[in-house]
């Protein structure tokens, strides 16, 4: 069989047996029909929640049912083998987990690949790519996790292999789990050996080896819950996407769910009556949970935190009313055929219902609650294929069966291939690149446009590498001097990653007028006195406004020559009432953003320092170079100019504040270009190309010399 190791427990398989001699339920765990329908319970309301269907905003609550279920699951199978055979064969528990999972994900995975490279957007495709071979490696928790928190990756469409990081979650948790048991219940053999043969009780039994290992396995896990849950908690409001998409900030979930499979023979005499609570406390909990739980909500600790606390234990009462000897009628409800059958084919619709959801609205360009309804039919007859064809026939195979190596090999062997899909197909997508760059213009004829659209994208100075572009967590700046750096004239760039693009054209005018130049910028964060709502990370945005006191404050003890101020003016925003807590109506965001903006402008030149803002070119509708590849034509990507932005009244009637106006040149009428003159302005659809940048060296060059 397996070649892996395999720890050998000496008293376990008799004083088991002597347990449960009339405990044939707990043997039953992995069969029980009440989780076959509480699987289905939980990928109803997940795909409810995808699909946007009305009354369940916190149906993503279905992924901790799953965890819980897990961590229950498989910690009573291992101790189920430990009462077999003695022992716990790791290959052979790692051969099943790759039987039970990979043959269904990697089928899916290459389907949506080959789907995802024929329908989705260019530029979108080499990303996707990457997050299908994360994906396969069952790590694609940890990639969603790093692109949340990159504020470039913002506006990121959902990638149709999102829901791959709760597999990944889980499989994290299959590799090291076995071995934490493996080690724990070594060393529980060797204690109640040496306890029997060393200590021994009197005119008693011996020590049973299995409740030592019991009360070891306890206090293991009841030490990584209690540590993982603080870190979900502290995770939550300090970096919500590591706190969502974490594993170990997950793990406290798995943990309890083990917690009970160990001592769930505990409850087989539960009194009827006390049973009966469980599973109502359970149903309340679940069901409040779906119904009221929302994924952002301000003046609340953003999800998991202590929210995911009421579908964790409301999922663990309904575990521990159904290991009970008696059948209730939860228990029954949760039998009943339809409930079995969706809990049957739960993973294979997990699989594929996102990839319908997300591909069919590109599909069919729309995203409406009808389309939806019909994706997620499609989704379940394309799960019962896949369960019937490809999950269950090789779960089950004889030919991998016997051998654990032989399906560990060929799970191998199928994960080498996906990644050499993945990777070709990057390399093709590239290759594709080259041919972007020509484009009609408005006479009809092509035009090589500088940079590619295919290259806008990287098109950027970063300062992050010099940390003068703070991160979201950063609130320490540093001296961030460029230009000449013993020069008497100076100047300092605020503001957020639009100081970062704009720099280099400012550092180059710098140099050419001897000007020093300090840059102090943070991402996402704007230079309005305002309170930001944090969209990534689901709370207020506190470290921005302790970098805007910090850099303003900075400034004036500088006394600089000229101050520049620049930053995004993003209609989606969502401000934050400082007296309340609540978020500010959109219809009156513009007016606070310029009052902020004011408030800024007056605090600098109350100190008698000189400012210029930016009036930079507007947030467009969509991706400009994505656009400029898919219709090959400049007018085909040009937008209505939107509503004026705020610099201009915000400087009104300052003195000593005027207004550089970049905005005119891309829009000058009512319509905007996302070319000029050949060069592509926007690489996203808020941050101008370097190569556009610095085009407009000669107007900081003007700019520096009127403040000489």
């Amino acid at each position: 069989m397996g070649m892996l190791p395999t720890v050998k427990l000496r008293d376990a398989r008799k004083s088991f047996s002597q347990e449960t001699t009339n405990s044939s339920k707990e043997h039953q765990n992995h069969i029980r029909r009440d989780i076959q329908g509480l699987r289905a319970v939980a990928v109803l309301i997940v795909i409810a929640y995808h699909a946007d269907f009305p009354f369940i905003p916190g149906g993503f609550i279905g992924v901790d049912i799953f965890f819980v279920l897990s961590g229950f699951l498989i910690t009573g199978a291992l101790l189920r083998e430990v009462a077999k055979n003695g022992r716990i064969n790791l290959g052979n528990f790692w051969a099943r987990r790759v039987r039970r999972l990979l043959p269904a994900s990697i089928v899916v995975l290459s389907i949506t690949l080959f789907v995802s490279m024929r329908v989705l957007p260019l530029l979108q495709r080499a990303s996707v790519s990457a997050d299908v071979m994360w994906a396969s490696l069952f790590s694609a928790n940890w990639r969603f996790a790093i692109q949340q928190t990159d504020y470039l990756a913002a506006d990121r469409v959902d990638s149709p292999v999102l829901h791959y990081w709760s597999l990944g979650v889980e499989e994290q948790f299959y590799v090291v789990w076995p071995i934490v048991i493996f080690l724990v219940a070594t060393l529980a053999s060797a204690i109640t050996r040496y306890l029997n043969v060393k200590v021994p009780i009197p005119n008693s039994q011996p020590r049973d080896s299995r409740h030592i290992l019991n009360l070891s396995l306890t206090l293991v896990l009841g030490i990584l819950a209690a540590t993982s849950f603080l870190v979900c908690f502290h995770l939550s409001i300090s970096n919500q996407p590591f706190a969502y998409f974490g594993t170990f900030s997950r793990a406290w979930q798995l943990a309890l769910g083990g917690l009970l499979a160990i001592w769930a023979h505990k409850l087989m005499n539960l009194k009827r009556g006390t049973q009966e609570a469980l599973g109502f406390i359970g149903s309340v909990a679940i069901c409040c949970s779906f119904y009221f739980i929302h994924e952002s909500q301000v003046g609340v600790t953003p999800y998991p935190g202590w929210q995911a606390v009421a579908p964790t234990i409301g999922t663990i009462a309904l575990l521990a009313a159904g290991c009970a000897s008696r059948e209730t009628g939860l228990q029954k409800f949760l039998s009943l055929k339809p409930l079995q059958f969706l809990g049957g084919i739960s993973y294979s619709w997990y699989l594929v219902h996102w990839p319908f959801l997300v591909l069919g609205q590109v599909i069919f360009e729309q995203n409406s609650l009808l389309l939806n309804l019909c994706l997620v039919a499609a989704s379940l007859f394309a799960a019962w294929l896949l369960a019937i064809f490809v999950e269950n026939p090789l779960r089950f195979s004889k030919l991998l069966t016997v051998s654990s190596v032989r399906t560990i090999g060929l799970g191998a062997l199928s994960l080498v291939l996906i990644i050499s899909l993945g990777i070709t197909t990057i390399w093709k997508t590239n290759s594709v690149y080259a041919s972007t760059a020509l484009v009609k213009n408005s006479n009809g004829q092509f035009q090589k446009l500088n940079p590619s659209p295919a290259d806008a994208s990287t098109d950027y100075f970063s300062l992050a590498k010099f940390g003068c572009a703070l991160g979201l967590d950063q609130v320490v700046v540093n001296e961030c001097a460029f230009g000449r750096i013993d020069a008497d004239q100076s100047l300092v760039i605020l503001g957020d990653s639009h100081g970062s693009a704009i720099f280099p054209a400012v550092e180059a005018a710098a140099q050419k007028q001897n000007w020093k130049v300090n840059v102090w910028t943070k991402n996402a964060c704007p230079i309005a006195n305002v309170s930001k709502w944090d969209t990534a990370r689901k709370r207020i945005f506190s470290e921005c406004d302790e970098f805007r006191r910090t850099i303003i404050g900075q400034t004036i003890s500088r006394n600089p020559n000229l101050v520049i101020l620049v930053s995004a003016f993003n209609p989606k925003t969502i401000l934050i009432d400082r007296n309340s807590g609540a978020p500010i109506a959109q219809s009156k965001m513009r007016a606070n953003m310029i009052s902020g903006l004011r408030q800024s402008i007056r605090q600098l030149t109350n100190a008698g320092l000189k400012v210029v803002i930016l009036r930079e070119p507007p947030y467009a509708p969509f991706d400009p170079p994505e656009c400029l590849i898919e219709k090959k034509k400049v007018e085909a990507c040009a937008f209505n100019a939107p509503q004026q932005s705020p610099e201009v009244q915000a400087s009104k009637n300052i003195s000593n504040a005027k207004v550089l106006d970049l905005y005119s040149a891309v829009c000058p009428s009512d319509r905007c270009s996302p070319v000029k003159k050949q060069v592509i302005v926007y690489r996203d659809r808020t941050h101008m190309t370097k190569t556009y940048v610095m085009t407009l060296e000669p107007r900081f060059t003007q700019l520096l010399k009127q403040y000489e």
